[in-house]
C-alpha cells in the first residue's frame, strides 16, 4: 500500500508546493501510509526474509572456516550490508572510498534507489563489524574507485542501464554463492536482500 502511494503523495506534495491543493489536504493525504510496526516476537518470524540470531552466527561461523576465497568475499559484502544498516547490492556494488570517513566512522552516499529523493545523501554510522571489513579491502587494495571488488574502476556510476545489468549479474553470482552456503549451514535460503 505504501509503496503505491509513494507516487501520490510526491504528485499532492508538487501540487501542494504550486498552490494546487491545500496544506492541510495534503497532510491529510500524507497520513494515508499505513504505518508498519515491527514485531519482535521471535516466535513470529518467517524465516524467508530475514536471518535470526542464530542463523547470523551460523554464517559468521562458517566464515571463518570457509576456504573458498571468493565465496568468502562475497559473505564480507553480505556482512558489510549487514552492519552498515542493511546495504542493497547494488549500493555495495557502487560504494566507492571516497564515500568512505574511517575518522569520522561513517559512509555517505547517494543510495541508488532513493536518489530521487529530496535528501539523495545518506550518512550510515559504521560500527566496528563494519570498519574492520573496510580496513581489510583497504588493504587488499584492488580498486583505487570502488572498495569492493565487484566492478572495473572505469564503471560509470551514472549510467543507469550499466547499473542495472552490472548490478543484475552481481546479485546472481553473489546469492548463488550465498545459496551454497545456506545449503552447507543449514538453511531454507540465504540471499543478498535478506
Amino acid at each position: 500500500i505504501n509503496h503505491s502511494l509513494t507516487p501520490i503523495i510526491i504528485a499532492c506534495e508538487k501540487a501542494k508546493d504550486e498552490g494546487y491543493i491545500d496544506t492541510k489536504v495534503y497532510a491529510a493525504i500524507k497520513e494515508c501510509r499505513v504505518e508498519e510496526k515491527p514485531n519482535l516476537d521471535a516466535e513470529s518470524y518467517d524465516g524467508k526474509s530475514a536471518l535470526s540470531k542464530e542463523e547470523l552466527n551460523k554464517l559468521v561461523q562458517f566464515y571463518k572456516t570457509d576456504k573458498e576465497p571468493r565465496r568468502k568475499e562475497y559473505i564480507e559484502m553480505f556482512l558489510f550490508a549487514f552492519h552498515a544498516g542493511g546495504l542493497r547490492m547494488v549500493d555495495v556494488m557502487t560504494l566507492t572510498w571516497s564515500c568512505i570517513n574511517f575518522d569520522k566512522k561513517e559512509l555517505r552516499k547517494t543510495l541508488v534507489k532513493t536518489a530521487k529523493g529530496k535528501n539523495p545523501r545518506h550518512t550510515v554510522p559504521l560500527n566496528e563489524a563494519a570498519l574492520a571489513i573496510l580496513h581489510k579491502w583497504k588493504e587488499l587494495g584492488r580498486r583505487q574507485k570502488f572498495v569492493f571488488d565487484l566492478v572495473e574502476d572505469s564503471f560509470d556510476i551514472n549510467d543507469e542501464d550499466a547499473i542495472y545489468y552490472t548490478r543484475n549479474n552481481c546479485d546472481k553470482k553473489v546469492n548463488q554463492s550465498l545459496a551454497v552456503v545456506a545449503e552447507s549451514i543449514g538453511l531454507k535460503k540465504l540471499a543478498f536482500h535478506m
